[in-house]
């Protein structure tokens, strides 16, 4: 199999079946609250179960966790977002905010969705180095107006995330390691307070506030704006970067090096590389261990390193890793295949663990958990550290500072009526996050963490709003930040109207 095929299995899509549902079935918007979302929304549009657009309008990037709002409301101005949060509010109904889709929480049964995804514009004043994000905005749309000035702001690899929920948990990708953090570098928000009063926040207006949205997740409000540094990286744009492929199979181990083997070479170089170096790996369950890298600073420089470092890190398959690319379009695509077609909206179940440091005895626990994985299952390594562990752990609603790994175990699995491909991904991924654990530090909270009883999502297709509260005093999430977080959330959304997230209960 290609390197493509290799990476684009773990997330296929090609006719990948939406999870059914009945609209006959799905719990109807209050009539009072239908009437004030007509009265208020001047400018979306007010979609139910009945409409046709429904059905696609309703899925997350994720199948599994697809529920039925009761009404969706696509926005497409500042008034429409305020409408839809003060009716919420006002009426006390459950209010799911969707941007990229990838949050486990963007689609809840019962609920109204406020759908921000017509509200992606970017503009770019590259004289003074500053994007203005809406915040509806994907990825994808950050890298197209970024990629003319040949700047960027650190941010994810896959190009479908949302900005929002990217920055609102944190924010990390192949810059993280030389300019920090997405929430490092965000320079104001203008959002949409629980009562519809729309605010902004910096440094100096709202500093309470601005310090809680950078890792604090959607508990505080609908941000309609993000305002970020950005960045000039490598030549013009151009990086040094791609994929060292290292095969399983043990009979290939004379003419290369063993991936296990192939792993603590890495693990000990990414321990010392530069900050300008930005990784990642993968272990495919069954397939092979790929170590990703992004150098972006000056273009010789980072050949020189692909040559007289990264060549000596084991025999490897494939070696990509000296090429020249452009980052918005190359580089920030590794990890979808050449091919492009990695990561696309499936079933898939996931979690993750940060971990200070990879000991020989968890590299380990990482080979043995993927050679039994199931088919479309893999472990996802992402290298911190650098700038990221700079910021101090309470500069910023994000704590975990100190680790210097994040693992992710993710399982895709096809749609069926009965549950055994679910239920192995299930099962495989919490067993592989229980083996971690005694080495973690923390929770990444972007992933999210649904109770160990949670609905089966698609399988049986039907989570209700309540099974999404999240359980827990939140320290794993938010650590020693989570006294002043309780605080903020009391202050700026009493009533926990934005409550489907990592959830910070204001009364605790």
């Amino acid at each position: 199999m290609s390197l493509s095929g290799l990476l684009s299995a773990l997330w296929k899509s090609d006719g990948v079946r939406p999870p059914p549902f009945d609209p006959a079935s799905i719990e109807p918007v209050a009539g009072p609250v239908l009437s004030a979302l007509r009265d208020g929304v001047q400018d979306g549009t007010i979609v139910l179960p009945s409409d046709p657009e429904y059905a696609a309008l309703r899925l997350p990037w994720n199948y599994d966790v697809a529920g039925t709002p009761s009404v969706i409301v696509r926005c497409k101005s500042e008034a429409d977002v305020v409408a839809v949060v003060s009716c919420a509010g006002q009426h006390d109904v459950g209010l799911c905010v969707a941007g990229g889709r990838h949050s486990f929480y963007s689609s809840v049964s019962g609920a109204i969705m406020l759908d921000l995804g017509l509200l992606n514009a970017v503009t770019v004043d590259a004289e003074q180095s500053i994007a203005v994000v809406q915040g509806g905005a994907k990825l994808e749309n950050l890298d197209a107006a970024c990629a003319p000035y040949g700047l960027a702001v650190t941010a994810g690899t896959n190009p479908d995330t949302g900005v929002g929920g990217l920055t609102l948990g944190g924010g990390v990708g192949l810059l993280a390691r030389r300019f920090g953090m997405t929430i490092d570098n965000l320079v104001a928000v203008k959002m949409v307070l629980a009562d519809g009063q729309v605010v902004g926040a910096d440094e100096n207006m709202n500093p309470d506030l601005f310090w809680a949205v950078r890792g604090g997740g959607g508990n505080f409000g609908v941000v309609l704006e993000f305002r970020f540094r950005l960045h000039k990286i490598g030549n013009q744009g151009r990086v040094v970067a791609g994929n060292m492929v290292y095969l399983r199979p043990w009979i290939l181990r004379p003419v290369m090096e063993y991936p296990p083997t192939a792993m603590r070479l890495h693990r000990d170089y990414w321990l010392e590389m530069p900050p300008e170096m930005g990784a990642l790996a993968v272990v495919v369950s069954q397939g092979p261990f790929v170590a990703m890298y992004c150098y972006s600073g000056d273009v010789d420089e980072g050949k020189r390193i692909a040559g007289d470092k990264l060549s000596t890190l084991g025999r490897t398959f494939i070696n990509t890793a000296g090429n020249e690319v452009s980052y918005h379009l190359e580089a920030q695509r590794l990890a979808l295949g050449p091919d492009g077609k990695g990561q696309q909206p499936g079933y898939h179940y996931e979690k993750s663990v940060l971990v200070d440091s990879l000991p020989d005895d968890l590299l380990d626990i990482l080979w043995e958990q993927s050679s039994v994985g199931p088919s479309g299952s893999a472990l996802v390594i992402m290298i911190l550290g650098g700038k990221v562990a700079s910021v101090a752990s309470e500069a910023t609603a994000f704590p975990h500072r100190q680790a210097r790994f994040w693992i992710l175990a993710l399982a895709w699995f096809p749609y069926s009526e009965d549950v055994p491909a679910r239920t192995a991904a299930v099962e495989w991924t919490r067993q592989t996050v229980h083996r971690i654990r005694p080495f973690s530090s923390g929770t990444y909270q972007t992933i999210g963490k649904r109770d160990e009883d949670e609905p089966s999502g698609a399988a049986q297709a039907s989570a209700r709003v309540e099974a999404w509260r999240r359980h827990g005093d939140g320290t794993d999430v938010f650590g020693g930040n989570i006294e002043r977080l309780r605080r903020i959330k009391a202050k700026y959304d009493p009533k926990n109207v934005f409550k489907y997230n990592n959830n910070i209960d204001p009364k605790a």
